[in-house]
């Protein structure tokens, strides 16, 4: 059952990849590993979650059931079910962080509220929650939805220190922003107003230093031959 192919798939990996979720659900049941690595990280859920296939989703996720085993002629060893949702790929990403970077609120609900997935937990590379990556992505009704949380750690920070608030501010995207405040987040350390008057006084600088250029470098005739001609 959990023999891999080159690209270290087993059957489930296929099986969601194909989106047969009861194929899926049969192997689940057989005794199939269900949180084995292909050559990215990714287990099956990892692959399920990327993909947006909720079917698959829960044929690995649901808990199985006595009916659904009681006519295995051989022992299971035993497996949780769902599988770990703090497991990330080899990119630092879970499952949930998998499903929110597609806009899957289907999926990433029943993460959060049937898996218990952590909903403030951070990507491995740059420390990145959903939420973060809810606002990068302009994602507002996913933003909403966490927002419903009152688990979500609001203010969250990246590892170089950005919030949620900051990165809305940062893309001048008032009604994000005006989302956010309105839930009660804080940035201390950035006004809305500091990127716009930034941005105005970058390109002033940049009209005066063409303006310095064409003064220096203006003529008002031209001269063939030593001979002027008048324009």
């Amino acid at each position: 059952l959990n023999v891999t192919n080159l690209l270290q798939q087993s059957l489930l990996h296929l099986g969601v990849i194909l989106n047969f979720p009861k194929v899926v659900r049969q192997l689940v049941a057989q005794g199939a590993i269900i949180d084995q690595r292909d050559r990215n990280g990714n287990t099956p859920l990892h692959v399920a979650c990327s993909r947006g296939n909720l079917d698959s989703v829960l044929a690995l996720t649901t808990p199985l059931e006595p009916r659904e085993v009681k006519n295995i002629q051989y022992e299971v060893a035993y497996r949780r079910i769902p599988q770990d949702q703090s497991t990330m790929n080899y990119e630092g990403l879970t499952c949930l962080h998998l499903a929110a970077s597609g806009g899957y609120i289907n999926i990433v609900n029943h993460l959060i509220t049937k898996c218990y997935a952590d909903i403030n937990v951070q990507e491995g590379r740059g420390g990145e929650t959903i939420l973060h990556q809810a606002v990068e992505s302009n994602n507002q009704e996913l933003v909403k939805y966490l927002l419903l949380h009152r688990e979500l750690q609001i203010n969250a920070t990246r590892y170089d220190g950005s919030t949620a608030l900051s990165l809305a501010k940062g893309r001048l995207n008032r009604h994000l922003v005006n989302i956010l405040v309105n839930a009660g987040a804080e940035d201390l350390n950035f006004s809305f107003t500091d990127k716009i008057e930034d941005e105005t006084d970058l390109h002033d600088e940049s009209m005066e230093e063409c303006n310095s250029f064409d003064s220096e470098f203006s003529y008002d005739d031209f001269k063939i031959g030593g001979n002027d001609i008048s324009t």
